[in-house]
């Protein structure tokens, strides 16, 4: 799908953001290793808060959302698959660690195609930089 639109770009990046929350909260029901629990735990506590930023940039770039278009952002290469082949640790982990570099990756794609919103650019570098952060969590 096209995002051709800031409004289509912030709602594509809250259905991956929702994704990504939803298969770490099964994750963490799939597995008995704390370490990882823990690790998952701290995953869905910062995809929450990058849910509350999207949000707000939401809100504060609203008139950009109608009248500015996007050239050349796909939606298809960024997208998510829902849970791993199997729930077992390390497929768990090869997961999650996939998610974050996709999304991560999205962030960078989108701040790029966006640069002309400065503060929108900026804020998707950000949860470029998050997700890359959080990646490095899952060993």
């Amino acid at each position: 799908m096209s995002l051709r639109t800031l409004g289509a770009v912030l709602k594509f990046t809250l259905d991956i953001e929702q994704l990504a929350i939803t298969f770490y909260e099964t994750a963490v029901t799939k597995t008995k290793n704390q370490e990882l629990i823990e690790v998952i735990s701290s995953l869905i506590k910062y995809g929450n808060k990058r849910i509350k930023k999207v949000k707000r940039i939401r809100r504060e770039n609203t008139t950009e959302m109608i009248l500015e278009p996007i050239k050349d952002l796909e939606s298809e290469p960024f997208q998510l698959e829902a849970q791993p082949k199997t729930w077992d640790d390390n497929s768990i982990k090869e997961h999650a660690k996939l998610i974050e570099l996709k999304i991560a990756e999205f962030y960078t794609v989108a701040a790029s195609k966006v640069s002309f919103l400065g503060e929108v650019a900026y804020n998707f570098e950000q949860l470029a930089e998050s997700h890359h952060d959080s990646s490095k969590m899952i060993v």
